[in-house]
């Protein structure tokens, strides 16, 4: 279904949409739907990215129910006791109150704070290194992925949440710079210290000047230059879902602004896993089959994190008891990406403030993000031990001055919203459209530069309707951030020609008009299969990791009119569609028997023969050792 972009006028819930516009959150002012604040004094990061869209008007999603069900039941662990079962609904938010060491918190610093330290990092990981972007984007193995040459601010005094990836975002405003660090292990100054800190397991003896950590990226855009996090709407290949650790974030200065103007970014515990649905699954819209029998996620998510486990206990390097599997079948999971959306009217809302007797900022603070739970939503985007909407929490001592002035002062605080949610007040939206680097459209995920919502025809009517109240401004002492400035391109990176395997979503491919193996008369002469085709580890842009994967190339094809693309089916699906003479397809398992069919097109339409290639990929061990296809 086709989805409407939003206009800055919101269209009444029960009318057919006409004239789509594009909406400029921002700067968009609405009496009853996401901006309602005049004179707004935060800049809202990602443009207009979907997450940035209103869904007042998005129309409804054909399976809401179900997943509705779904999060309110199994979002936190529920193993059937009578505890878990009284925590349905029970959606914490992630203020990060408590020792360092127990706390599941984003710390958010920005470049001043650094106070002009810098600082250089090693990057590993306890489960393998994570090259980093910070020098640009690099081929694997080359040592700067590991040890760059680029400072970052930092300044050692800041305290890291140390209870789940230790995840640190550094923004620069002035220059629009976004640096994301996961599994920061600070060191000690010494080895022993280092080790019991862990810094020393994990990165080594060595460069103990350096910052330790698992990953450390800067934002950068599809080409290979840095991005403005301001106005970049495409995918990064951070956290589980594949966009920057920052997007869904609140922050106390918004809150402070008076307005969230984006959904919110949450955690939970039953995101989806695999066995992965295939294109033709996926095609086939079929919801008997997707969410049910097989795993995917939803745009704008950019990677599906559990692909490769087939259960609860299986995902993670550390797998978790098998007692939860029979309960957290497939039908119990959510995919990535989905956002629900909080179905209330304001005279709901105030009762519920009113019921937990809050009163002035606090007051104040639950009502703004109420609103926008209402207004944007919630998209899960990582997995966690329960739902936890995520902040730019209280780690960081500024971010935790600033709370403070807005009401929130203890890890009570994070119960704010218990009793708001209920299995009949919250809905599912249709996801956006991600516009993937390889050409493609699709609902589902991919790595993407853009992402967008399309016109409709109509919308759903069974959206309670929604009426206005004030929401007043809190004026907090040093709540603005600073002004931002355009940031200068980077020179850009040379694409690998190599392309990747296709994204799921993707239509099926029309049968090979040709399929002998002698080209037809003014046709393009056959592209051949180079043997042996053998598989390799290098960068796979829809995981954002190293992956095994076939290495399938072929000899160009020659013809007068010069070649327009080379199509490949793989037991037809297309999966490809290029100019390259070359493709590397990692969804193949070790034992399993393909058929690829290639062709070229001239640029008059003229076919070549197909050319065919049935064989099964076999590797000596575990799927990592001397792969190729016999």
């Amino acid at each position: 279904m086709a989805i409407i972009i939003l206009g800055i006028a919101i269209i009444a819930l029960t009318r057919a949409a006409t004239t789509p516009t594009v909406l400029t959150p921002q700067n968009a002012s609405s009496p009853s739907c996401g901006a309602r604040v005049t004179n707004y004094s935060y800049k809202v990061p990602f443009g207009n990215a979907p997450w940035n869209v209103p869904a007042c008007s998005l129309p409804k999603f054909s399976q809401s129910a179900d997943y509705v069900s779904r999060l309110f039941n199994y979002g936190n662990q529920n193993d059937g006791s009578a505890a878990a079962l009284g925590n349905r609904g029970k959606f914490n938010i992630g203020f990060g109150f408590g020792d360092l060491k127990t706390v599941f918190s984003r710390a958010v610093y920005t470049a001043d704070e650094a106070n002009g330290k810098t600082i250089q990092v090693r990057v590993c990981g306890n489960s393998g290194c994570n090259p980093s972007n910070l020098d640009g984007d690099l081929p694997y193995g080359d040592p700067k992925g590991y040890l760059p040459d680029m400072r970052i601010p930092w300044d050692p005094n800041w305290p890291v949440a140390e209870a789940g990836d230790n995840e640190v975002v550094i923004l620069n405003p002035s220059n629009g710079q976004l640096i994301a660090l996961a599994q920061v292990k600070k060191s000690t100054g010494n080895l022993l210290g280092d080790i019991a800190s862990g810094a020393g397991g994990q990165c080594g003896p060595l460069y103990p000047e350096r910052l330790c950590v698992a990953s450390a990226k800067i934002l950068r855009d599809q080409n290979g230059n840095i991005a403005n996090y301001f106005t970049y709407e495409g995918s990064s290949g951070d956290r589980g879902g594949g966009i920057s650790y920052y997007a869904g974030i609140i922050t106390p200065q918004e809150v402070a602004a008076g307005e969230i103007r984006h959904a919110i970014g949450m955690g939970i515990f039953n995101s989806s896993f695999g066995p992965e649905c295939t294109q033709a699954q996926l095609n086939s819209n079929d919801w008997k089959v997707i969410g049910k029998t097989c795993g995917t996620a939803f745009a704008p998510a950019a990677k599906f994190e559990w692909a490769r486990a087939t259960n609860i206990s299986t995902r993670g390097a550390s797998p978790i008891s098998t007692t939860l599997d029979p309960i957290y079948t497939m039908d119990k999971t959510i995919p990535e990406g989905m956002r629900f959306v909080l179905n209330i009217t304001d005279a709901q809302m105030e009762s519920f403030i009113q019921s937990k007797g809050y009163t002035g900022q606090k007051a104040n603070t639950a009502r703004i993000i109420i609103r926008a739970l209402r207004d944007y939503g919630i998209i899960p985007l990582d997995t966690g031990g329960n739902v936890r909407m995520q902040t730019a929490g209280v780690v960081s001592p500024r971010n935790r001055e600033l709370w403070k002035q807005l009401g929130i002062t203890s890890s009570e605080d994070e119960k704010l919203l218990d009793g708001l949610f209920t299995e009949t007040n919250m809905y599912v939206v249709e996801p956006p459209i991600n516009n993937c680097v390889d050409g493609r459209k699709s609902k589902f995920y991919c790595n993407y530069g853009s992402s967008n919502y399309f016109a409709a025809t109509s919308v759903s009517s069974s959206i309670l309707p929604q009426t206005t109240t004030g929401t007043p401004t809190t004026t907090i002492t040093n709540s603005t951030p600073p002004t931002t400035t355009t940031v200068k391109p980077t020179t850009n990176v040379t694409a690998n020609p190599t392309v990747s395997a296709a994204a799921p979503g993707s239509k099926t491919s029309p049968a090979p008009t040709t399929t002998s193996s002698a080209p037809t008369s003014g046709a393009p002469t056959a592209p051949v299969f180079k043997e042996p085709i053998i598989g390799s580890l290098q960068w796979n842009p829809s995981y954002f990791e190293f992956d095994m994967g076939a290495n399938l190339e072929w000899k160009a094809s020659a013809s007068t009119a010069g070649i327009k693309n080379y199509v490949i089916l793989k037991d037809g699906q297309k999966v490809y569609e290029g100019l390259a003479t070359k493709f590397v397809d990692f969804r193949v398992e070790d034992g399993r028997k393909y058929k690829y069919q290639l062709y070229a097109v001239n640029t008059t339409g003229r076919q070549s023969a197909v050319t065919t290639l049935e064989k099964t990929y076999k590797c000596s061990a575990f799927g990592l050792i001397d792969c190729k296809f016999q």
